[in-house]
């Protein structure tokens, strides 16, 4: 039994990979939102790889009253080089978290869980929206905040953001904090491969038989 257990763990290890950050767009600088209530804001993200997409975090500045529920949320294709056509969409309530104050607001970080499976390597968009429709008024204050660079958000490599008015998309010139999580995707085994990794996984268990 002790045998077969250590056998079925390494496959399970050869198989999977924990879920990660497949891209960041950096963390909250704490000058300064766009308002998501009064429509939706996008900010594109790219993929090095086939992944499916299981969480984004991402921060806002909030008044006392901002929180209005629920968040819209969608992921979009890109369209030359602003959101494309909605890939998926939902409601859902983030996990909330309180970690400070920028500009006399209180700054959230806010974890949204999500499943969008099977996306290729590419850009990509994700757009929030806090409020009922897009015409509400710009109070309460729930403003998603700019991000500080980091590696992928650099001077000269600054990602794109858009706030939809009506039924076009603006420009917003500013990098909001996010960064999307999940797993990359392998793609299945070519029949070499799959009997080279069948073949190692024997061996590991003979090997463990052994001893």
């Amino acid at each position: 039994m002790k045998n077969k257990t250590l056998w079925l763990a390494a496959l399970a290890i050869s198989l999977t990979a924990p879920a990660a950050t497949l891209y960041d767009a950096g963390t909250y600088n704490g000058s300064g939102g766009n308002n998501t209530v009064e429509g939706y804001i996008g900010d594109d993200f790219i993929l090095l790889a086939m992944s499916d997409l299981t969480g984004i975090r991402f921060w806002t500045l909030e008044g006392t009253a901002g929180y209005l529920g629920s968040i819209n949320w969608e992921i979009r294709s890109n369209s030359s080089n602003s959101p494309g056509a909605i890939i998926a969409s939902g409601n859902a309530n983030p996990t909330r978290t309180n970690v400070g104050t920028a500009l006399s607001l209180t700054v959230y970080q806010n974890d949204l869980s999500l499943s969008v499976n099977g996306l290729a390597a590419g850009t990509y968009w994700f757009a929030i929206h806090d409020g009922l429709d897009s015409n509400v008024d710009p109070n309460p204050e729930f403003y998603w905040a700019w991000a500080d660079l980091n590696a992928t958000n650099t001077p000269t490599n600054r990602g794109r953001e858009f706030l939809i008015g009506g039924s076009t998309w603006d420009t917003v010139s500013q990098e909001h904090a996010f960064l999307v999580q999940g797993d990359q995707t392998a793609a299945t085994p070519e029949p070499a491969a799959g009997f080279l990794l069948g073949a190692g996984l024997l061996a590991t268990a003979l090997r463990f038989r052994k001893n």
